[in-house]
């Protein structure tokens, strides 16, 4: 019996040993399932944060606090990675790699919100300003091109990936600034540009119709085809 014992007291350290790995292997299995996607999550990740930065999206606090949370999650996971020693460790890992893909996912879906606004707002006249422009039969390929730039960047769709938004969002904005300087560069006068971009958002007035904007409208035989509010 004692020598049964003293057989037993020298396993148990080799028996901890195998227990252990044993929890290394099955918590490594698990990490490096929720892991096999990683390098499109990096991808999303980079993307996501570039169009954070381009759009000012961390103006808003409840967008910037969600936007650190993130950070801080992919902050801890990458450190989680390359300090893994145990099968705790391996099993924290599993835990903060779900905390990141689900902060992933929030600033991603606030990210669209975002941008939807951003188009409406910054992208949505150039539709309206392209049609008039497309109606006078002046610059009528300018206003194609307008109105084909406000059409994509306003009508992306929800499904498409991070990277392709991120994509989008600098093709579009890269365009609207060609544009834009096209358009100064045809009407040649910012009270012009002024009123059409007034007039597409349909609060032009009279006040809006000075001495340079008739005359640039009678140039181009448009003075009587618009409907101009009367000044408040």
């Amino acid at each position: 019996m004692s020598d049964q014992l003293v057989e037993l007291e020298t396993l148990l350290p080799k028996l901890g040993a195998a227990v252990e790995q044993r929890q290394i292997g099955d918590n490594l299995g698990r990490a490096a399932d929720r892991l096999k996607d990683s390098d499109k999550l990096i991808g999303r990740l980079k993307a996501v944060l570039d169009i954070a930065r381009d759009t000012n999206f961390n103006l808003d606090t409840g967008q910037a606090e969600a936007l650190e949370e993130l950070v801080e999650e992919a902050r801890y996971l990458a450190n989680g990675l390359e300090n893994a020693r145990t099968a705790d460790n391996l099993h924290d890992i599993a835990d903060s790699y779900s905390d990141f893909v689900n902060s992933l996912a929030r600033v991603d879906r606030q990210l669209r919100t975002h941008w939807r606004a951003l188009a409406s707002r910054d992208f949505k006249p150039l539709i309206a300003i392209g049609n008039l422009l497309t109606q006078l039969d002046v610059e009528a390929d300018l206003g194609r091109r307008l109105m084909e730039c406000g059409r994509e960047a306003t009508e992306v769709r929800d499904s498409i990936s991070a990277e392709a938004l991120r994509d989008t969002v600098i093709r579009v904005r890269n365009k609207r600034h060609e544009l834009d300087e096209e358009r100064v560069a045809f009407t040649s006068d910012a009270e012009v540009d002024e009123f059409l971009i007034a007039l597409a958002e349909g609060r032009a007035t009279l006040r809006l119709v000075t001495a340079s904007v008739r005359s640039w409208l009678e140039e181009n035989d448009a003075l009587d085809s618009f409907d101009i509010l009367p000044t408040s």
